[in-house]
């Protein structure tokens, strides 16, 4: 079974779907020599060595100023599929801050021999070469995180793409191919160059042949997805020189104390934590299936569920929902009606979204599809030993004088991210525990 070329173009997209179908196939072109076209690839990044970091990163933040000039076209186009989380992300001053908290502080780093006075002696950054990405189908833009930093850090990219929705991607590749058309000639042709560096590909899961080419050229390989997803590259033979960047299934969820919940802020506290849960429609390791809501407050557990559900409205408003399949639907029906005998039920009319309240302890099992359980604790240390390493995020909305002390605790559990309530979707660094781009190179000194 081969390895696929998928072209950034519109040419495969049928009926307006992003997904890899078995019909479409074979318009793909067969890569027959795979290590010939890495060869390619490499040549075509190292052409690209001199362009300097700053100007990949002007080049993204102009991408996001044109998305932002043109809301009808990218934005309305990739709206489903979570585009908005990347305008902040590619914007420059995002960027840069990423670059620099792997870098010691200094993007030069990437582009030069840099005096290291502390250590007597000039360091540089180096790419670390060829970098696999292997995308999940259930969120493809999160996929980008990984890629943009591939690219700002000079080295080549492989994406390797999924079936469920392996085209969107590609798709949008093609339509900032169109965008950089009325850049300036100078961004123009920096953009044709870093498309030259990317290589997107398909090859059949039960392809071991195929998958293993794919790993055997990585310096470095990136998974994104489910248990089984990661388990199967891992287990793939790599360079012993190669290093992994494992993005696996993991689970978040909401604390908020007693004191830090009042009338006033009601409303606008359930429509962010309402957002959190809407975006990405729970798929994303970092969105909230519980939220843990301590008593004692001006605001019960109970009422936060029901000004919850009414901000689930509104965000359903602001992010529209997209169909869900008749599994997924008789899921979130079986669970509203298993919970209608213990619990209380808020939902849409339809399978929109649903907020169910109840006397349980400890974290729900995740539902998905915008299904947030709202469950009541006396104290917020009982969630400590609730946590381990399969949890990512924290929403917390907490009193300073209690929130150091207990963050200290469940970082210490396994929890990676604590972030403000309405940001825990939004891309920042570390990332499940790590800097990317600290991995993507490699530091070499001269004296």
């Amino acid at each position: 079974m081969p390895i696929f070329l998928i072209e950034p173009d519109h040419s495969t997209l049928q009926n307006n779907s992003w997904h890899i179908t078995p019909e479409i196939i074979s318009s793909f072109p067969i890569i027959n020599n795979y290590s010939a076209e890495i060869n390619r690839l490499k040549k075509n990044t190292n052409s690209l060595l001199d362009v300097s970091v700053e100007e990949r990163l002007d080049f993204f933040d102009a991408l996001t100023e044109n998305w932002i000039s043109n809301p009808s076209n990218i934005l309305n186009k990739y709206a489903s599929l979570g585009i908005s989380f990347l305008i902040p992300f590619l914007k420059r001053s995002n960027l840069c801050r990423l670059v620099k908290s792997a870098l010691y502080g200094n993007i030069a780093f990437l582009d030069t021999f840099v005096e290291m006075t502390e250590l007597g002696k000039k360091i540089m950054a180096h790419p670390r070469g060829l970098i696999t990405h292997w995308l999940a189908g259930n969120i493809p833009m999160l996929g980008m995180i990984s890629l943009v930093q591939g690219i700002i850090s000079k080295n080549s990219n492989v994406v390797k793409l999924p079936l469920e929705n392996g085209l969107v991607l590609p798709s949008l590749f093609a339509d900032v191919n169109h965008f950089v058309s009325g850049f300036n000639s100078e961004k123009s042709h920096l953009w044709k160059n870093i498309l030259e560096s990317v290589l997107f590909v398909y090859c059949e899961k039960e392809n071991m042949e195929g998958q293993k080419m794919l790993s055997k050229h990585s310096d470095v390989r990136v998974a994104w997805g489910g248990k089984s997803a990661v388990e199967q590259v891992l287990s793939l033979p790599k360079k012993h020189t190669a290093d992994d960047l494992i993005f696996g299934p993991r689970s978040s969820f909401a604390v908020i104390g007693r004191n830090s919940l009042d009338i006033k802020n009601l409303e606008n506290i359930a429509l962010k934590l309402a957002l959190d849960t809407s975006m990405f429609d729970q798929q994303a390791c970092s969105s909230p299936h519980t939220v843990l809501v301590e008593k004692g407050g001006q605001v019960s557990p109970y009422d936060f569920a029901q000004a919850l559900a009414a901000g689930m409205q509104k965000a359903c408003r602001r992010i529209p929902k997209q169909p869900v399949s008749a599994d997924e639907a008789y899921t979130v029906v079986n669970t509203r009606s298993e919970y209608s005998f213990s619990g209380e039920v808020f939902s849409s009319q339809g399978t929109e979204w649903t907020v169910i309240y109840s006397e349980e302890k400890g974290l729900a099992d995740p539902c998905y599809s915008r299904v947030v359980f709202v469950r009541p604790i006396d104290d917020i240390n009982e969630v400590v030993p609730l946590v381990n390493q399969n949890h990512q995020t924290l929403g917390l909305l907490l009193d300073d004088r209690r929130k150091v002390s207990f963050a200290k605790k469940i970082t210490a559990k396994g929890v990676d991210r604590i972030t403000d309530l309405g940001k825990m979707n939004l891309y920042d660094y570390p990332w499940d525990g790590v800097f990317p781009i600290s991995r993507f190179i490699r530091w070499v000194s001269m004296d």
